[in-house]
């Protein structure tokens, strides 16, 4: 069962490169959450659990200060985001859980590097979007918190071929356009975990 589930995982994991990516320039692509959410990962470690909650908030700084189109702070807020994703020991995780998170992980650290190297904010919106996809997949297979987080999207970004994100709360505050379009998009999933 478990060489079923590590394969099924990888063929899920190589489906979902083929993903589309926001941007040429970088040429990689986000883990798609449809994909991660099938395979039963079993029951996170609690610890773990927290540190990954700490990284789902970090990425509600970054999303807060693109809403307000804020790059600077956007830029100092990934740093957060990239300090917590770092702190997440994944020692203390299954295998299966392991390999999930080292695949989302490289895709998250990516996005988040490259939020942290610029203040241009239409060049972290690109990342943002590709980090939305892979935090939601962190916070489905993870199962890592208890508050309702809100998977919104907006069929207008990057140039109507449009954009998730995940918010704490349940009224659209677009991070792709800011306060040009703040309230453009539509919850599309809500998850809690019991």
């Amino acid at each position: 069962m478990k060489t079923f589930k590590i394969s099924l995982l990888a063929l899920l994991i190589g489906i979902s490169n083929a993903t589309f990516s926001q941007h040429d320039h970088h040429k990689k692509e986000a883990v798609s959450a449809q994909d991660m959410s099938v395979t039963d990962i079993g029951k996170t470690d609690e610890t773990v659990k927290k540190q990954m909650n700490n990284v789902l908030l970090a990425y509600y700084g970054v999303k807060n200060a693109l809403v307000a189109t804020d790059g600077k702070t956007a830029n100092e807020k990934a740093k957060t985001l990239l300090s917590a994703l770092k702190a997440v020991d994944s020692q203390k995780l299954t295998s299966v859980q392991n390999e999930v998170f080292k695949k989302l992980a490289k895709h998250l650290l990516f996005d988040a590097e490259h939020i942290t190297e610029t203040e241009s904010v239409e060049h972290q919106r690109d990342h943002f979007g590709d980090l939305s996809k892979n935090i939601f997949a962190m916070v489905k297979s993870f199962k890592i918190t208890d508050t309702v987080v809100y998977y919104d999207y907006c069929p207008m970004a990057f140039d109507n071929k449009g954009g998730f994100w995940l918010s704490e709360q349940k009224a659209i505050a677009n991070p792709y356009f800011g306060k040009k379009m703040m309230t453009c998009g539509s919850v599309k999933e809500t998850l809690i975990n019991q």
